[in-house]
């Protein structure tokens, strides 16, 4: 098995023929982590785009009941049903509901990363579900969202986060530069074996995307985001055009 890591999604190995991978995609704060929430909640799929304007037009056209959520720069956006704070997604909001989603980097990485075999979403929620699925690939390309085109030290954790635990089922698993640099950030942030919930917390408040939600009223989200195997499925896309995902219980199959 070989991993790479992308710090940014501009920064995706040219080199890695991303049609022979499986791409998990990482926006801890906050935009995989709602997946994960919205998933789990009972929502029908959820669809991704990259602009404010292509997920209305979708969503005015959508023949099954939905949603339209997203955020840009942290605050929902104006005439929209629901922002980028998984709290918002509850059974009672998005159960049986399509939820058409745009974020600032989130849903960005997603459409950079448009060209993998197979597309994850990983949140620290998802976290044991998430290394199971990718455990089962050859190839595996982890894609950081990052923040207005800045990595992220919360999104380079998780992936660090993966790496270790990937590393933990194969000690043969090859890995190039960023993985390293990811891995090494979480051993020395987290540990080594279970991870501690609290020790994550405090590097998600530390984090830039940490500061940016404190300083908006959001700090809340952190700790949420943070609750480490809180969802037992993944967020699988079932569709490329636009991308479109769907929660698997991780009892699942294919």
């Amino acid at each position: 098995m070989n991993v790479s890591v992308a710090l940014l999604p501009d920064e995706i190995d040219p080199q890695l023929d991303l049609t022979r991978c499986c791409v998990a995609v990482i926006d801890v704060l906050r935009a995989t982590s709602v997946m994960s929430t919205a998933g789990k909640a009972g929502a029908l799929d959820i669809v991704t785009y990259a602009s404010s304007e292509e997920a209305r037009r979708m969503a005015k056209q959508s023949e099954v009941p939905s949603l339209l959520c997203g955020e840009r720069h942290c605050i929902k956006i104006e005439g929209f049903d629901l922002g980028n704070s998984p709290s918002e997604y509850t059974t009672e909001q998005v159960t049986g509901k399509r939820v058409i989603m745009t974020t600032t980097n989130g849903t960005a990485a997603i459409a950079k990363s448009q060209t993998a075999g197979e597309m994850i979403c990983v949140s620290l929620l998802n976290f044991s579900a998430s290394v199971k699925e990718l455990s089962g690939h050859e190839s595996v390309c982890i894609v950081c969202a990052g923040t207005n085109g800045r990595i992220s030290s919360e999104d380079v954790l998780l992936a660090g986060g993966l790496v270790d635990a990937l590393k933990v089922r194969d000690q043969e698993t090859g890995l190039d530069d960023s993985a390293r640099i990811a891995w090494a950030l979480w051993q020395q942030s987290v540990g080594t074996g279970k991870p501690d919930a609290s020790r994550i917390v405090e590097e998600l408040r530390r984090s830039q995307g940490g500061r940016n939600l404190q300083a908006i009223g959001h700090g809340d989200d952190i700790a949420v985001c943070s609750q480490i195997d809180s969802v037992e499925g993944i967020i699988r896309r079932v569709s490329s055009n636009p991308p479109t995902f769907r929660y698997q219980a991780a009892d699942a199959k294919r």
